[in-house]
């Protein structure tokens, strides 16, 4: 039992450390000194950058997005994704593609320094496929948050382990113990001596006298009979 619980923390500590980490799906960098319609945006882009097999999804800013205090966004670095109907203003940006396989699902973008955390709405929603909003925000976290979320995850497995082991460990109080059978002790009937004057009964005479006969017989010595026993 304990083998098997050692195997199931040790992958899952595994799975919270390596996490599963899509393609990284970012093109070239698209600048622009003035403010463009994202279509216009797209066809200056690809007038001179073109990936085959790939959709252009939209731009991210490298430029980080300053939340407002009352914003509904999780804490953390963000980042503006513009997507179809927006208007980018002047600055760079990640191109940022997807594959026929996948649809137009957000890739995970990865940027130095910082673990990728999802895509939101500006209402705070976390999504994971297409929004005609036209535009998101994607979220970072440092290494050191990321590394403090392995720590909570860790924790609540090890929490979770615990309250198992803990449920297992009360069934021994709880299910009912086996009860050992006792032994009947018989009461000890203590045998008392007939003298044969005491011999009031006919048939007992007979079987005292019949008793002796054979004794005599297996013995061939001569027989007093003293005293009577029950049995």
């Amino acid at each position: 039992m304990k083998k098997r619980l050692i195997v199931i923390l040790f992958i899952a500590c595994l799975f919270l450390l390596t996490g599963c980490k899509k393609n990284d799906y970012v093109g070239g960098v698209f600048s622009s000194d003035v403010e463009y319609k994202y279509e216009d945006a797209v066809a200056k882009y690809e007038s001179t950058s073109y990936v085959q097999n790939r959709y252009l999804i939209g731009f991210l800013s490298t430029v980080e997005y300053d939340v407002p205090q009352d914003s509904l966004l999780l804490s953390g670095r963000h980042y503006i994704f513009y997507q179809a109907g927006s208007v980018l203003p002047a600055g760079e940006y990640y191109a940022v593609y997807s594959t026929p396989e996948e649809g137009l699902a957000y890739p995970e973008i990865e940027i130095k320094g910082m673990k990728y955390a999802g895509y939101f709405k500006a209402d705070g929603t976390r999504i994971t496929t297409p929004a005609k909003d036209s535009m998101l925000f994607v979220r970072y976290i440092s290494f050191a948050d990321a590394g403090l979320v392995v720590v909570v995850c860790v924790a609540i497995v090890f929490a979770m382990l615990a309250l198992l082991w803990g449920i297992v460990s009360l069934f021994r109080f709880i299910a009912p113990k086996a009860i050992e059978a006792k032994k009947e002790e018989k009461p000890v009937v203590q045998k008392q001596q007939i003298k044969l004057e005491d011999i009031k009964d006919e048939d007992m005479m007979v079987a005292v006298l019949v008793a002796s006969i054979d004794y005599h017989e297996e013995t061939q010595q001569d027989v007093r009979v003293v005293s009577v026993k029950e049995l």
